[in-house]
Formats: structure tokens, sequence, C-alpha cells
């Protein structure tokens, strides 16, 4: 059985637990990159219930929140008492060597273990942070290993990063594409027949966990595309601890769609709504341009159609997103002329 086809599992009468391990919600606060920072845009508006409450709606039995280095957003659930809670973490860090930036997912991630990760430096040291979550045996994945974060991870550094985590995420509904799975897998075909005729790990160094497993997650950061992509246990009912006992010992599942960029975009517009119908921006010169981005989104011509159309709840089901699409796209060439006047119009006036 291939670990990329649970459907014929499902089929056949097998029960499975399905989980969305890659969620986001309105305390993944900070953008990503400098210039979502520098607007004051968050990577989600999503009030953590309606991510937990679409994501089982989607037939996810737990659901794991997974905030850029916090678990705030995962606590509101626990604190709660919402059931097939996962709590988990993106977490940033950096291979100081080479500078590159990793995003590592981490599960079953306690309030103290949150502390630790900062307290100890390992947002600055990916390495130390692999050695921690190996000391520990947390559960955890390398996130969207081959989306463009610090300009694309090479194969020495993947080959490094297997040796350095267990966990790889395969498939990611928010942002990587079918092509981005097809050259993972061929990737780690290669890694696998590299080892078993040099009878060596990774680079000729020892890999930190002895398997590698295999991750999927919605990556979702604007009710868009939950349960879109899932990892999948055997057996019914399972725990938290006990999903990730299988997973991690081979036994995992992923499936679901890939991203598109039709799904990456809507999700970019879905952002955008959430940070034109935010609360004043503050004084300064931050504020005028939080004020400007904020101008640009709610009365240039036609953005408020582009907006809305993104953002609408019930665009679940094919038929709904073919809806969207065209919505959005009729909304956009409509505005394109009328946005570039209105943006020359502004910068004349040194506004």
């Amino acid at each position: 059985m291939s670990p990329t086809t649970p459907e014929p599992m499902a089929r056949s009468g097998v029960l499975l637990t399905r989980a969305d391990l890659h969620a986001h919600t309105r305390a993944s606060s900070r953008g990503a990159t400098g210039w979502l920072d520098a607007l004051g845009v968050a990577e989600s508006y999503a009030e953590p219930e309606r991510v937990h409450n679409l994501a089982r709606a989607r037939g996810m039995d737990l659901v794991a929140i997974t905030d850029h280095d916090t678990i705030d957003g995962a606590m509101v659930l626990v604190e709660r008492g919402m059931p097939g809670v996962i709590v988990g973490e993106e977490v940033t860090t950096r291979l100081p060597d080479e500078g590159r930036t990793l995003h590592v997912l981490v599960w079953l991630i306690t309030p103290a273990d949150h502390e630790e990760i900062g307290r100890l430096g390992l947002r600055d040291d990916a390495v130390a942070l692999a050695h921690w979550i190996r000391q520990k045996r947390l559960p955890h994945a390398l996130a969207h290993p081959l989306f463009d974060i610090s300009g694309g991870l090479g194969r020495a550094t993947l080959r490094r990063c297997l040796r350095l985590f267990g966990g790889i995420e395969a498939i990611n509904a928010g942002h990587a594409t079918a092509r981005h799975r097809a050259a993972l897998a061929r990737f780690l075909e290669d890694i696998d027949a590299e080892r078993t005729a040099q009878t060596v790990a990774y680079g000729g160094e020892p890999a930190l966990w002895p398997r590698r497993w295999l991750t999927a997650g919605s990556d979702d950061h604007a009710l868009r595309t939950l349960g879109r992509a899932w990892t999948a246990a055997p057996g019914s009912g399972h725990t938290p601890e006990s999903f990730f006992r299988a997973v991690m010992a081979g036994e995992g599942l992923v499936g679901g769609r890939d991203a598109s960029t039709t799904t990456l975009a809507h999700q970019f517009l879905s952002v955008a709504g959430g940070f034109a119908r935010a609360g004043d921006a503050p004084a300064g010169a931050d504020g005028r341009a939080r004020r400007w981005a904020r101008a640009v989104l709610t009365r240039a011509p036609g953005m408020r159609r582009v907006l809305d159309a993104a953002c609408d709840p019930t665009a679940d089901a094919d038929a709904d997103r073919r809806r969207l699409e065209r919505a959005s796209r009729k909304a956009m060439a409509h505005s394109l002329a009328g946005l570039s006047a209105w943006l020359s119009g502004r910068l004349d006036r040194g506004s």
C-alpha cells in the first residue's frame, strides 16, 4: 500500500482516523514575510472555533492547530473543551551556517515546551531544535519542504533535513502543487536508493530517527482549504497520542488535494479581506502604511467585490469553487483599470 493513497483502504471498509495536521487561526498574528509584518498584516484572521468546526464538518476526526510560533489558538480550543484538538506549533527556525529558514510542525506540544523553545534559542538553530525534538520524542514534520521560504531548499539542504527530522509534509493543500508532490516523491525515492546502495545514512551521517514518516495538511489560513489534505491512521477512535504513535511507526497514510494558483490566490485575498476589516491602525509611519494599504483594499474601484468573492463562506463544493473563480476573475478584470487610475491619483497627491 502506497503511503500516499488512503482511499483504497477506505473503500475496502478499513476504518481510518483522519486529521488535518496543519491549520492556522488568528493567533498567527505576524506575517511570515517582512513586508506583511511592516503593514501589520496577520497570517490569518480565522477564529479558532470556526477552524475547528469546519475541519470537523469536512470529515476530520482530529484537528491540529499549528499557528506560527505560538500555541495560543490551540489553547483557546483546549480551554473550551473542544473535541479532537491537537496542540501544535509551526516553529520558524533556521540553519545558521546556511542562512536557510525552515518551518517545522511540532505536535503534542505543551505550554512548557513552547516556552522552552524560546528560552533555549531553538528558533535560531534548526540543528539544536531537531535534537531537542528527538530528546522529547515529539511528533513533527518539516513543513512544505519544496515551497520557497528563503530562496528554496536545494538537494544538499534537503538531505541534511532528512537527517535531522523524521517527518516530512508530503501534501500541503495551501501551498504545494501536484508538481511539488511529485518532485518530493522522486527525491525521496532517490535518497532511499542511495541509502540501500551505500548502506549508509543520508550523506554518511546517521539520521536522528530510524524511520521516516509522511504527513499531510491543509495549511489553511482563511477557512479555504481545511480538511482538503489529511493524514490518516488505521483504526477508529484514536486519541492524538495513539494517532501519532501509528504515524511515526510508519502506519500512516496521506491523501487529499494539492494546492493550485487559484487556492493560493484565494487564501491571500481572504487574508486581505480580514486585514481590510481589522481595527484602526496606530499612529506613525507604520500606521500610515497600514491605513494606505487598507484604503487600497476598501476604496479602490472593484476591490470590495474581489474580497467579498474570495471570502464567500459558501464556496466549499467544486461547483461553488468554480463560481467563485469566475466571480473573482470578472471582478479583478473590471477593477484593474480603475485601480491603476486610483493609485496614480493617490501618488500624484502624495497621499
